[in-house]
């Protein structure tokens, strides 16, 4: 059985036109016009898939493809389809186009499985916007968290302000979650050169990095430039340089992304 590729990309260039700025770049911040347009284009392709389509109170997309006994837990794939400014047209987007393009696929075989398999275009992964990222798997996860409803973009408008606007329910975030599945799949883009160095067109994720971000503030001291000895001195940027110096070289003896 193979998928139809063609189908696949004409999907992936459509998609690829919301948001697409004069540069060839694509700009889809999360519960904007140009998101809400990508969410209604990809609810059209889920139902021309013919999988049964709901929307939850964050804005994911969900479609379904039902299984002979669907009480069993789901297998899900699926992406997100917001993008950071200026961002590409496949990053989270191949996700969401493969797995409607392999549920059409299964349907159009005749094949029904054994277990229900889901599709799910996930909202606001990226964060761009206010911040706060993978607002549509926090909530299929049962991780909102109130305060991160708060964040604000930079015209002062908050998620959940937005996300209202947008005709959601972000106060309902807790009836969004997945009581179980049985796995969870996603075909994404490769963001580096790894595969292509070695001539290899696909890969197996095993581990993947987490970011971790901290504040770190360097405290110099004020002192006249033309009349204060080196040694006298208390630069903090020399300090900061030897920090960020050491903390790369600590980095460089990993030879993965993934300490």
């Amino acid at each position: 059985m193979r998928i139809n590729e063609k189908r696949l990309w004409n999907h992936i260039q459509t998609l690829g036109q919301i948001g697409k700025a004069e540069d060839g770049s694509v700009t889809r911040l999360s519960f904007t016009k140009e998101d809400e347009a990508a969410a209604f284009q990809l609810t059209e392709w889920m139902r021309e898939a013919g999988l049964h389509v709901t929307i939850d109170a964050c804005g994911n997309i969900i479609g379904t493809l039902k299984g002979a006994e669907p009480n069993l837990p789901p297998v899900v794939c699926g992406s997100h389809f917001d993008t950071v400014k200026e961002g590409g047209i496949f990053d989270g987007c191949l996700g969401v186009l493969t797995g409607i393009e392999v549920l059409q696929t299964i349907r159009e075989a005749g094949i029904q499985p054994q277990r229900s398999i889901m599709v799910i275009g996930f909202r606001d992964e990226e964060g761009n916007r206010f911040g706060y990222g993978m607002i549509g798997s926090r909530s299929i996860c049962g991780k909102v968290e109130k305060d991160g409803l708060l964040s604000v973009d930079h015209e002062g408008i908050t998620l959940a302000q937005a996300m209202t606007q947008a005709g959601y329910h972000p106060a309902c975030y807790a009836t969004c979650q997945l009581s179980s599945l049985e796995a969870f799949y996603e075909v994404h883009i490769e963001q580096a050169d790894v595969l292509a160095a070695q001539n290899l067109s696909v890969g197996i994720v095993e581990g993947i990095a987490g970011l971790v971000r901290y504040t770190v503030t360097i405290y110099g001291r004020s002192a006249h430039a033309g009349a204060t000895p080196m040694h006298r001195r208390h630069d903090p940027v020399t300090a900061m340089s030897r920090w960020i110096l050491h903390m790369t070289q600590l980095a460089q003896q990993q030879p993965h992304t993934v300490a």
